[in-house]
């Protein structure tokens, strides 16, 4: 695997620019699942067999290439004045312009030397070697314009507009009829949408804020998404506590590769409905007592996912989901424990199954060390962290396609996962160590996440990390 990242910036009087890329690849040696658990109880993990026989014989690589560009421009007077200063003399009215330019390329391949395996259930292109390739290039600008009133004032107003337009180009390798037995194809599609945003704050303790996009022509013609929040403060202290109702409506049509697809294994040309969707939520956050609740709803229409037959289906009717989410640390002295609880509804299961209940908790013990030799400290934290859900069908996963799909034949959860942990900060140097899953084989062998893909046994991690500063 390889990433590569770099970054840069400008900050002037009234220009800035920000400039990142990125490239990224990475292979996986793809072995299908194993083929029977309970090996895992007799034999080490890799000597358990497994679907698609070697990890030599069948692989995946997904690459991704991206550049973002973002330019801003301020007009009118901007001055070096203090802060202070600034704000009261600000203009009743400031604006920026923006322009923002994304460019990105995705491939993956799949490669199996054996496609008669058994493993698949069709074989289209070739019966003695799979290699499968698509890709998705694009390239999006947008401009927009924001204003804000003054800072200072008590009733401030903002907000924006901006006009986007993308390009994608789609390619695959697809099976063909009768001679060549396959042929790569090219589509191209465009969007063209305006966006809006509006906010106000009353005080230092209300705020509301409103934004859209509306999709006007393209492959995403009619497509739309609104989303609105409000926000309450209460107190005048730092961090003082705050409510949060927040929702959101939206159409849209699913991703290009759920329409049109081809492989050695797989094909399939559809002609879906958009998906609408509903999501309403509210928060409620205490920083001073480290406690957070939140309420999540949401109901969706042509709820569009993969099958068990791993290709893509939509269910017409109507799907909710509920989900309740607590957050609560507690501290005594120089002890800490960090919990979250989620609990989580799906009103059919047979389309979207979730865990009900799912807890993530760690305990640990915080010191700093002090030498007064040096007048340096050390900052530790040492404990432990689990990880717990109750059963569920979670979904699969299919190499061949890189897809995860609905299943309702195997359970996975009711598993508590722990890792030890020892953090060390000095100065601008972190490093940690971890024995991640130290309780493999003590606590049974139900240890996945995804059927047939067991997780690591008994690992153990480190880093470190060295900021450096100019």
């Amino acid at each position: 695997n390889k990433d590569f990242t770099f970054h840069t910036s400008f900050t002037g009087e009234k220009y800035k620019f920000y400039f990142a890329a990125g490239l990224n690849k990475i292979h996986n040696n793809e072995n299908g699942g194993i083929a029977d658990e309970s090996q895992l109880r007799t034999f080490e993990p890799r000597d358990v067999e497994v679907k698609l026989g070697s990890l030599s014989r069948a692989g995946s690589t997904l690459k991704n290439d991206n550049i973002l560009l973002v330019q801003r421009f301020s007009p009118g007077n901007t001055g070096s004045k203090s802060d202070t200063l600034r704000e009261k003399s600000a203009p009743p009215l400031t604006g920026t312009f923006t322009h923002i330019f994304i460019c990105e390329s995705t491939r993956r391949t799949y490669s199996d030397s054996y496609p008669l395996s058994g493993f698949y259930d069709t074989v289209f292109i070739n019966e003695t070697q799979t290699f499968d390739s698509l890709s998705e290039r694009s390239i999006k600008n947008t401009l927009r314009f924001d204003f804000s009133t003054n800072p200072a004032r008590k009733f401030r107003l903002g907000g924006g507009a901006g006009i986007g337009h993308e390009l994608y180009r789609y390619s695959q390798i697809v099976p063909s009829e009768p001679d060549p037995p396959s042929d790569t194809t090219v589509r191209r599609e465009s969007n063209l949408l305006v966006k809006g945003l509006l906010y106000n704050d009353i005080g230092n303790n209300f705020r509301w804020k409103a934004s859209g996009e509306l999709f006007l022509a393209g492959f995403r013609a009619g497509d739309f998404r609104v989303e609105g929040e409000i926000i309450k403060k209460f107190g005048k202290v730092d961090n003082p506590p705050s409510w949060n109702i927040y929702g959101s409506f939206s159409s849209v049509k699913p991703s290009y590769w759920y329409y049109c697809w081809g492989s050695n294994h797989f094909k399939w040309e559809n002609d879906f409905l958009k998906v609408f969707r509903v999501d309403a939520g509210t928060k409620l956050s205490v920083p001073s007592r480290q406690f957070l609740l939140r309420f999540d709803y949401a109901i969706i229409d042509n709820y569009t996912g993969f099958g068990p037959d791993t290709v893509p289906f939509q269910h017409t009717g109507g799907l909710s989901v509920a989900s309740l989410m607590l957050q609560k640390d507690f501290s005594a002295w120089k002890f800490h424990l960090s919990n979250q609880l989620l609990l989580q509804k799906s009103s059919n299961r047979d389309i979207l199954d979730l865990p009900l209940v799912s807890v993530k908790s760690a305990g640990y013990f915080e010191h700093n060390f002090r030498f007064r030799i040096t007048n340096g400290n050390i900052n530790t934290r040492i404990g432990v962290e689990i990880l717990y859900n109750t059963r569920y069908y979670a979904y699969g996963f299919n190499p061949s396609t890189g897809v995860y799909f609905n299943q309702s034949s195997v359970t996975t959860g009711n598993y508590p996962l722990l890792t030890a942990f020892l953090n060390a900060k000095l100065k601008r140097t972190r490093i940690f160590l971890a024995l991640e899953h130290f309780n493999s084989g003590f606590t049974g062998y139900n240890y996945f996440m995804i059927p047939g893909y067991p997780l690591n046994v008994r690992t153990f991690r480190y880093g470190i990390a060295w900021t450096f500063y100019d």
